[in-house]
C-alpha cells in the first residue's frame, strides 16, 4: 500500500481525418460497376483468403517437417537396436571393457 497516488499518464487517442474528395468519387464509381457488373463482393475478401491459404500452407508445412524428423530418428533408433541386440557388437564392447 503507497502513502502517495501517483497520477496515471495521460493517453491521448487523436486520430486526425483526411478527406480526398477525388478518392471518394474513384470508390463511387467502382462500386457502381461493380453493380452493374453484378460483382457486389468485399474487395478485401480475396486478400483475407490468400492470408487464411498462406497459414494454413505454412502450419502445414511445419507439421509435415516435424513428422518427417520423428520418422527419421525413430528408423535410427531401430537400427542402432537391431545392432545392439542381434550383433556381436555389444558383446566385443563389454570384453573391451572388462580386460
Amino acid at each position: 500500500m503507497a502513502l502517495f497516488k501517483l497520477p496515471s499518464h495521460y493517453v491521448f487517442d487523436y486520430k486526425p481525418v483526411y478527406y480526398d474528395q477525388r478518392k471518394e468519387r474513384r470508390e463511387a464509381v467502382r462500386q457502381q460497376v461493380r453493380k452493374e457488373l453484378g460483382k457486389e463482393t468485399d474487395p478485401n475478401a480475396y486478400r483475407y483468403t490468400i492470408r487464411f491459404r498462406s497459414q494454413a500452407y505454412y502450419h502445414k508445412r511445419i507439421k509435415k517437417g516435424q513428422n518427417v524428423r520423428l520418422l527419421v530418428i525413430l528408423v535410427l533408433l531401430f537400427a542402432i537396436t537391431y545392432l545392439i541386440l542381434y550383433s556381436d557388437l555389444l558383446q566385443s564392447f563389454i570384453e573391451k571393457i572388462l580386460k
